[in-house]
């Protein structure tokens, strides 16, 4: 007996078995393929701490960038939020850095899980790890967004907007020829500014630079209008006084206009004189310049006298020989430790004055080494300037 023969005799056991394989293929499809529930497969479990669901349910995807690892197991509820149970396809690695994002595929809801790591470095979640509600977010609730849409939509003023349609319609009365010469020039104004664009491209960088160099100097701005504002506030509290004065302002410039016409001959004899004055200065001024430093050391000498607020004078009404020193007077403040001088010699030539001093002893003629060498002022120290 052949295997044809066979089948065909048994028919309908054929026929039922092959609708039983059929049958079976396409429930395991639906399982695998459109259920996604694989029996075979190898998965870890992570909880999810949310503050609330956001709409999101059992079964929903599980991914990571976007792309599917896995699907909520279940979603419960406890005392201070909501804790999603995430089975995760053990082939993927999910960095512990992770953002917890539930996010909706759609305006009609469709939530999924989708982890955004930081990066993709170890340490990686492993079963029965748990990701705070502190790495969470949830979108807005539905029932939420409506209210805030009715809050939006009760403040509308029915005539306001009404009064703005009308407008609007009156604006467009006019047919698509108005809304066509509106389209035609701003061709004409993007075809000028392609012609023109290094100038349009370097006026946009000086703006930039200037928008930055104003942002720079905001807090100077804010305080120049400040000042402005209390300026403007004093003007308003003086306003009378600033009126009164506006109006006397005519009058007293009449009254100055007078007096200047007045004294105008008085002025230019007085200008004359100052410039007479000026040229006899200048053709004085050596006498000037010496008459001054003159002052300052008569000064200076006139103080070398004064001490403990008294004027010591010391007067002989016998005149006697003196001898006058190469080296400057100098006033008693001068430190006193400062190096002796190098040359004390007498410039007397008086035969009676005696000058002691072993430099000052009788020399032979012709030997001029009793006296400063050449060049000499006096000023010379023993040691240093």
């Amino acid at each position: 007996m052949t295997l044809r023969s066979w089948a065909h005799r048994h028919r309908v056991l054929v026929s039922n078995t092959a609708l039983a394989l059929v049958l079976a293929v396409g429930a395991a499809y639906l399982t695998i393929g459109a259920l996604r529930i694989d029996p075979f497969a190898q998965d870890y479990r992570i909880t999810l701490r949310l503050s609330d669901s956001g709409g999101l349910q059992a079964n929903g995807d599980v991914s990571l960038r976007g792309l599917r690892i896995g699907r909520v197991a279940s979603v419960d509820i406890t005392a201070d939020g909501v804790e999603a149970s995430l089975d995760i396809a053990a082939g993927h690695l999910v960095p512990a850095d992770s953002t917890v994002v539930v996010a909706a595929l759609s305006a009609a809801g469709e939530q999924y899980v989708d982890f955004r790591p930081e990066s993709n470095d170890a340490p990686y979640l492993v079963d029965g790890d748990v990701v705070e509600r502190n790495r969470t977010s949830t979108p807005v609730p539905f029932a939420t967004m409506l209210v805030g849409v009715t809050d939006l939509v009760s403040q509308i003023d029915p005539t306001q907007l009404s009064s703005i349609i009308d407008e609007l319609d009156a604006a467009t009365a006019g047919g698509t020829a108005q809304l066509q010469a509106i389209i035609d020039g701003g061709g004409a104004l993007l075809t000028g500014l392609d012609s023109v664009l290094p100038e349009t491209i370097t006026l946009i960088r000086t703006g930039r630079t200037l928008l930055r160099t104003v942002s720079d100097i905001e807090l100077d701005i804010t305080r120049l209008a400040i000042g402005g504002r209390s300026l403007a506030d004093q003007l308003a509290a003086s306003d009378a006084e600033v009126r009164a004065l506006l109006d006397d302002t005519p009058a007293r410039l009449d009254s100055a206009g007078t007096a200047i016409a007045e004294n105008r001959n008085a002025g230019g004899d007085l200008l004359k004189n100052l410039a007479r004055i000026a040229r006899a200065a200048r053709l004085r001024t050596p006498a000037i310049e010496a008459l001054f430093p003159a002052m300052s050391a008569g000064a200076g000498a006139f103080g070398l006298a004064g001490r403990d607020n008294q004027l010591n004078v010391v007067a002989d009404p016998y005149p006697r020989p003196t001898c006058d020193y190469l080296n400057p007077t100098v006033s008693p403040s001068i430190d006193a430790m400062a190096p002796p001088l190098k040359y004390m010699y007498c410039n007397s030539t008086d035969p009676g004055l005696q000058v002691r001093g072993a430099q000052n002893v009788p020399r032979p003629p012709g030997d001029d080494t009793g006296g400063p060498p050449p060049g000499a002022t006096g000023q010379e120290r023993t040691t240093g300037g």
